[in-house]
């Protein structure tokens, strides 16, 4: 599994210059705090067990991730087909889709309709954060989220092995999508699942990419977080967080 998890949240990272949920489906929220354990972030509390309050901002327009792993995922779907379930019966389907991995733990993240909600004022969080820890109250491993992207719908699939595929029938329309597999208004419904173990299909309110913060390195005498890059050295795919103070730093997988 630490394989599948590593892979995932690298290509995630690279891509699309955040850190990814593992497992997508884990519902976080901002101002949960938390440990990184093997790229996995455990909730652990809030900010406002703590008595920290924040505003929250929504940025912008909904915008549409739609990503595969490069040179190994195939998508091929069949406009106007009709599918049999498993129970032999003729389905109403308007097509078929059937995806195709051409590597172990190769990924395809589709998630649309994503709004960016945010800690308002992270200046402040970090001044009541710094306050907890110097009172004996802040563990030093913790970090907090403060940038959380919220899809309306998505689907997320990762291959356990070579060779893996999955096929679904679509009661929508396919062409109209232009088979984008997180949109919710195709209807899918596997029908064939081969080493497809982790996959979250058309699901809504998903949580899947975030970013955190924790104390950061360079302090006299102080801990860290562990691996921690100011927001300069995130990639241009992610709108850009605001700069932090002194103290304090985005976290960031290990370079491995």
């Amino acid at each position: 599994m630490a394989d599948i998890v590593k892979q995932y949240t690298s290509e995630i990272r690279k891509a699309l210059g955040y850190l990814a949920a593992w497992t997508p489906g884990t519902g976080l929220r901002l101002g949960d705090i938390g440990v990184m354990r093997n790229r996995a972030f455990i909730p652990q509390s809030s900010v406002r067990s703590f008595n920290i309050d924040f505003r929250v901002r929504h940025d912008g327009s909904p915008i549409d991730f739609d990503y595969s792993s490069r040179g190994v995922v195939s998508i091929a779907a069949h406009a106007g087909a009709s599918a049999e379930d498993p129970t032999g019966a003729i389905s109403k389907a308007k097509g078929s889709v059937k995806v195709k991995f051409e590597r172990e733990h190769a990924t395809v993240f589709s998630c649309l309709g994503c709004v960016q909600h945010q800690v308002e004022d992270v200046l402040s969080l970090q001044e009541e954060v710094w306050g907890r820890y110097q009172a004996g109250l802040w563990r030093e491993e913790w970090i907090v989220v403060t940038h959380l992207m919220v899809a309306d719908s998505a689907t997320i699939l990762i291959s356990d092995t070579k060779g893996a595929e999955i096929d679904f029938q679509a009661s929508g329309d396919l062409q109209a999508s232009g088979i984008r597999l997180g949109d919710a208004s195709l209807g899918l419904a596997a029908t064939s699942v081969k080493e497809v173990s982790n996959r979250w299909v058309a699901a809504h309110r998903l949580t899947p990419m975030f970013l955190a913060i924790g104390i950061g390195r360079g302090l006299l005498g102080s801990p860290h977080v562990g691996p921690l890059r100011r927001s300069a050295e995130l990639t241009d795919s992610a709108p850009a967080p605001p700069e932090l103070n002194e103290r304090f730093a985005y976290y960031d997988y290990p370079e491995e």
